[in-house]
């Protein structure tokens, strides 16, 4: 990840969604997501709903997420992007304990991070946050209520962003960029970049000449390649922003 904490990430390996119609806008259901032993980034794909105002809010993680098929000593570790510093979390016989830990933020200052209690760690639909699981393969239960108009705010600098879709989403699908794009060109380090996990590899993607694409670094310098990598349902990306915050839709 260059400037931020190399994690080795094992993607999602399937993605199943079941749902009931909640009102005209959204629905109230849950996904079961498979990941591999290791670090996984998983997607947030749904909203909280305040049934006093009838309005989709942000998901407290801790009612996000069931501890059904997980293991003691499992890990969750969500990134705060005002802050940009992280929150770790182990996995008790039914909560998930906060840790006090020094760790390395993405601006690549050390930092002492006290975790809030997850309860109190909520996060809009389309984000996401990672897991470290202990077993060869964990069935991960999500549940809340699914917001069909949900948009991600995209603030300067790094966001940890999930597909919250049931398919796959390639970076230049026009749902994705808007029809009217508003990503920063430029070069590496100088635009916008989203980096993208391919196998057990991050590949950085750059905005330029209107579309996203990989990039590689021989020893002759930066090389363009293939379009952009495909984002596999309920997985996630880095997506770090340069210029003003926006709001990205994915649907």
């Amino acid at each position: 990840m260059k400037k931020y904490t190399v994690l080795s990430v094992l993607a999602l390996a399937c993605c199943s969604m079941k749902a009931a119609e909640l009102d005209g806008t959204g629905f109230a259901g849950y996904t079961t997501n498979t990941v591999s032993q290791g670090f996984s980034i998983v997607a947030v794909p749904f909203s909280g709903f305040d049934t006093n105002s009838f309005t989709f809010t942000n998901l407290s993680l801790n009612a996000l997420i069931l501890t059904n098929g997980l293991s003691i000593g499992d890990r969750l570790i969500a990134f705060d992007e005002t802050s940009q510093n992280y929150s770790y979390y182990s996995l008790t016989s039914t909560n998930w304990n906060p840790l006090q830990v020094t760790d390395v933020a993405p601006d690549t200052t050390n930092r002492v991070v006290n975790a809030l209690p997850l309860s109190g760690f909520t996060k809009a639909q389309g984000y996401a946050f990672w897991l470290k699981t202990q077993s060869a393969t964990t069935t991960v239960y999500l549940q809340g209520a699914v917001n069909t108009n949900a948009s991600v705010a995209v603030a300067s600098g790094f966001s940890l962003i999930g597909n919250a879709l049931p398919t796959p989403l390639q970076l230049n699908d026009s749902s994705f960029t808007n029809a009217n794009p508003w990503f920063t060109a430029g070069p590496p380090g100088f635009g916008d970049e989203i980096h993208a996990v391919v196998g057990t590899n991050y590949v950085k993607n750059v905005y330029i000449n209107s579309r996203w694409k990989q990039v590689e670094y021989p020893s002759t310098g930066a090389v363009f390649t293939n379009d952009a990598a495909i984002i596999p349902a309920g997985t996630g990306v880095w997506f770090k922003r340069i210029g003003t915050t926006r709001n990205l839709i994915l649907k």
